[in-house]
């Protein structure tokens, strides 16, 4: 009987180390998506050597080819294929020929692309492309995080359809002043609730200011057209000066929802709605 007891005292110590250990580098994955902006596969090449001049080599620079580009900031294009610098925290599981997921920061841009390691995941080479699916599943969770970001720092989030757009009330605040060249040339939305994610309820009416002018400083910003329906992630308008606007004959209060990531599709409601908790 004590043996048997033993046994499965030792079978649940190692579930639970295991568990353990997952959630460990669960944690793990999602502190280095925090703080990286550069995320790739990559396979090293070289070590203690950069990959164009003017980088500071050390033994811990070493050179990595580009296998899959998992995310990158818009003003970075490297592209699979493509050698970068990476500067390690410690090079010496980073031999040539391993391949792993670099976890980054941009460091350094000349003829080529040099960046500061957060972190890595050696990869598992496994039949059926295990890599290409887990490099999925980063990617996701890199977008998540982003998304859970985004909603935690908005004011409000809604599943609801455009009812109605038109000029702005913001002349009934202040006075308007000349028409400038990066003159936003804002609009109103009154967004109608069908459920509220964050901060509102459910059949309230929503004012969301957006600009309609094509000037680069407002070019990506989301417009608005009657019946349109969505996901919405908005947060108090800090931009044109005034905070509120008038909806049939009252002051409330105004909204702006300036990036593309703040408009999604009624799809992406019970993922957004996930993310909120």
């Amino acid at each position: 009987m004590n043996r048997r007891f033993e046994a499965a005292r030792a079978a649940a110590g190692a579930v639970m180390a295991l568990l353990a250990s997952g959630a460990t580098a669960a944690q793990e994955r999602a502190e280095m998506l925090a703080a990286s902006d550069i995320i790739f596969v990559g396979t090293v090449l070289h070590q203690g050597t950069a990959s164009f001049y003017g980088v500071p080599v050390s033994e811990n620079t070493i050179i990595v080819r580009v296998d899959e580009v998992i995310d990158q900031p818009s003003k970075v294009t490297i592209m699979a294929g493509d050698t970068v610098t990476v500067q390690v925290l410690d090079p010496s599981p980073l031999r040539s020929g391993v391949q792993a997921t670099f976890y980054t920061q941009a460091w350094m841009f000349g003829e080529g692309v040099a960046v500061r390691e957060v972190g890595h995941e050696l990869v598992v080479q496994a039949a059926g492309g295990a890599q290409g699916q887990d490099a999925q599943t980063i990617r996701q969770q890199r977008q998540d995080a982003q998304l859970r970001a985004r909603i935690a720092a908005a004011d409000m989030g809604m599943v609801g359809r455009v009812v109605s757009v038109g000029a702005s009330t913001l002349s009934q605040f202040q006075p308007t002043g000349p028409v400038t060249e990066h003159d936003p040339g804002w609009q109103e939305a009154v967004i109608e609730v069908e459920t509220g994610i964050k901060g509102v309820a459910d059949a309230q009416r929503v004012v969301v200011r957006f600009p309609t002018s094509m000037d680069v400083q407002w070019f990506n910003a989301p417009r608005f057209t009657t019946g349109q329906e969505g996901v919405f992630i908005c947060t108090r308008d800090q931009i044109s000066g005034v905070e509120f606007a008038m909806l049939a004959g009252n002051q409330v209060a105004a909204y702006t929802a300036l990036a593309a990531e703040d408009v999604l599709g009624r799809d992406q409601a019970a993922r957004v709605t996930a993310l909120a908790q």
